[in-house]
């Protein structure tokens, strides 16, 4: 029987919660507030403005509340990926060689490594870069890579400056053709300047139109404005760096916000709903056996899908 990344790691996260101790809490600055709830310290990092005042400015620092922000989240990221991917997937099997820019826990390799399986993609590499404050995302990176190992492809994980990445990507001949940003917009505009990310957003177009002369470029992210919270802005902005002529596919999707539209917010629009919100996986994880970590139970973000070349 197939063993999937996504229920590797999810298994591997369930066991350390429940039968490891936490490792943080001598060295955690924030433990006269840690109240062994993975869940809170998460809600305190996405909702600053309603966090303690030593929260402000907090990122993912934690390799115990990373295991829960897989178990939490991992669900709908990927599966938004697999939306995201079944876009632009053709008949003919490809060779697939991803940059996950801002990769965290890597919830679209759960997707990516999915295809692979069903043998809808013929082979994979995987280039992960991200920051790691306290090593917080190491522990689920090697158990990727002992997975990714035995099951015949590769994974490589860079740690420094996001900035930096294209040299880093020249110096140990890497060529993607795959570029993703799963939730980074959003996370980037919370902790730097909207300068800072329209500039490293000029240097990714910069390296998709000189070296990437046929690609796809997957945006995956919260369903708001820069002005509402979100990063849709950054989207657009970067797609508009890319000259018209090499764009042959420009796809905009988003999901129904089952909490919005209860509330009576509705769903921002943008670009085109897509029929259903419903989570993939379910056969593999069943939402039952981590209802502890509070997963959601739907896809909730809008997608920027751009496939390039040469006409």
């Amino acid at each position: 029987m197939t063993e999937y990344l996504i229920k590797n790691i999810f298994d591997k996260c369930q066991y350390r919660h429940f039968f490891e101790p936490c490792d943080n809490t001598e060295q955690c600055k924030y433990n006269e507030f840690c109240s062994n709830d993975c869940g809170q310290c998460l809600r305190h990092i996405h909702f600053q403005h309603k966090a303690p005042e030593i929260f402000k400015g907090r990122n993912y620092d934690c390799a115990r509340m990373a295991d829960y922000y897989v178990l939490q989240f991992g669900l709908r990221y990927a599966s938004e990926m697999l939306y995201a991917l079944e876009n632009v997937l053709g008949d003919q099997e490809s060779e697939i060689s991803v940059l996950s820019l801002g990769c965290a826990p890597c919830t679209d390799l759960f997707a990516f490594d999915y295809l692979l399986h069903k043998k809808r993609i013929a082979s994979l590499q995987y280039y992960g870069t991200d920051l790691n404050y306290n090593d917080v995302w190491s522990r689920i990176h090697r158990d990727i890579c002992n997975y990714a190992h035995d099951n015949t492809y590769d994974t490589v994980f860079n740690y420094d400056d996001a900035y930096d990445i294209f040299t880093y990507l020249e110096n140990f001949q890497i060529k993607p053709n795959v570029i993703v940003f799963q939730y980074v917009f959003s996370d980037m505009a919370k902790r730097s300047e909207p300068k800072t990310i329209f500039d490293y957003a000029d240097k990714i177009a910069e390296y998709i139109i000189n070296e990437m002369p046929s690609s796809v470029i997957i945006m995956n992210d919260i369903n708001l404005t820069n002005d509402c919270g979100g990063g849709l802005d950054y989207f657009d902005y970067l797609v508009k760096q890319l000259p018209h002529k090499i764009r042959l596919s420009d796809t905009k999707k988003y999901f129904a916000n089952d909490y919005n539209d209860s509330v009576g917010k509705g769903t921002y629009g943008y670009g085109e709903k897509y029929h259903t919100n419903k989570l993939h996986f379910s056969e593999i994880i069943p939402l039952d056996t981590i209802r502890k970590f509070s997963p959601k139970k739907y896809c909730a973000s809008a997608q920027r899908i751009i496939v390039t070349g040469r006409r």
